[in-house]
């Protein structure tokens, strides 16, 4: 969420590649966050845009208060 919050319409290619993770692994937690409302998906032709919902802005002000 951190990371969507700094680059709002992030595709998830790139959150895959920030993240040296594994595609499937992300798309299911991208998937999970948009199930929760914390996360916004806006499609872009091929691509898929994410951002944060209000209330998962909320939840990284909530966050960054924990790790300073």
């Amino acid at each position: 969420m951190l990371l969507i919050s700094e680059k709002p319409a992030i595709t998830l290619d790139e959150i895959v590649k920030v993240m040296k993770a594994n595609y499937y692994t992300i798309a299911e937690h991208v998937n999970r966050l948009k199930s929760a409302g914390l996360i916004i998906k806006k499609y872009q032709g091929r691509f898929v845009g994410h951002s944060l919902s209000p209330y998962g802005e909320k939840m990284v002000k909530i966050l960054k208060g924990f790790i300073g």
